[in-house]
């Protein structure tokens, strides 16, 4: 039950932590991190109904760190950049670069803001990491991202190296360059979604947004129950590229634009019961387009 405004990190916890509690907090217009995990060893860390907001270097950050059990939950987080030239950061930035990263929940967030700022992001998770001293594993992934109100950035989900990870009933909107951006992951669950392009939140700069799915060098995935409506500038509203075993059923793509699913490279992967159909377009693009295809079953 702190207000924490004008420093340079509202709360910087490093070297070794256990059993933290962060709740009923405003981190609010700080300079650095509102909440930064900096070359931490941390196990067991709740974060409850906090107003983290507009803290230049990102909201809820993790560098050079190993952490489990990291809970994030009914917080409003937003605009936790800074425009310009500042470096690139994001809402929630968990970066495992060279460290490790495992069991993590963000759940029932508002999280938004800015898309004028470079580089930004809503949630962005990194778990290229390295191996475990006294185990000799690398371990990391296990986390869930669910539940939450996601909108205005340039990204507003962007996994990169993740196993095994949950993102489910989330209503995700405006992010200007994607809203889902999945790279070098694995066993993914991407269900029951909303990608909306919801008109009573108007693009004055619409020509920037490009909005769609991004999935590249993948595998292993189940993607299935999600919605996507409204027109997508770029490829598709759904390109998965140069990935294998994915299992897509059930999304419905609704007045997309040039192309509502695009795989491209794609193996021993499976399409079907999906409702793809733009009624909007005078001149409708294709529903589905497949490039170098091998082993993909498309059906109903």
């Amino acid at each position: 039950r702190l207000v924490i405004r004008k420093v340079l990190h509202a709360v910087h916890l490093t070297q070794r932590n256990r059993n933290v509690t962060l709740s009923e907090c405003h981190l609010y217009e700080n300079e650095g991190v509102g909440l930064f995990l900096d070359q931490l060893n941390l196990h067991q860390i709740n974060v409850a109904n906090c107003h983290i907001s507009y803290n230049r270097g990102g909201g809820i950050v993790a560098k050079q760190s190993e952490i489990r059990n990291l809970q994030i939950g009914t917080c409003d987080i937003e605009g936790n950049m800074a425009e310009g030239d500042a470096p690139p950061t994001a809402n929630i930035w968990l970066d495992a670069t060279n460290s490790s990263l495992g069991e993590v929940a963000i759940v029932g967030c508002t999280i938004q803001h800015s898309h004028e700022a470079r580089g930004s992001a809503n949630i962005r998770i990194n778990c290229q990491s390295v191996e475990v001293a006294f185990t000799k594993e690398t371990r990391h992934g296990n986390i869930t991202i669910a539940d939450n109100v996601l909108s205005d950035v340039e990204v507003n989900v962007e996994l990169h190296h993740v196993r095994g990870a949950t993102i489910s009933g989330n209503t995700i909107w405006k992010g200007y360059q994607k809203n889902l951006i999945l790279e070098d992951c694995r066993n993914i669950v991407l269900a029951n979604n909303v990608f909306d392009r919801n008109p009573r939140y108007g693009y004055g700069d619409s020509a920037q947004a490009k909005l769609g799915v991004l999935i590249t060098n993948s595998a292993d995935c189940t993607l299935s129950g999600n919605h996507g409506a409204g027109r997508v500038d770029g490829e598709a509203a759904v390109v998965v590229r140069n990935c294998e075993r994915m299992n897509i059923a059930g999304w419905t793509l609704l007045d997309y634009g040039s192309v509502g699913l695009l795989l491209d490279n794609v193996t021993r992967s499976r399409v079907s019961g999906c409702l793809i159909r733009d009624d909007v377009a005078k001149s409708p693009g294709l529903a589905v387009s497949i490039t170098g295809r091998s082993e993909v079953q498309v059906d109903d």
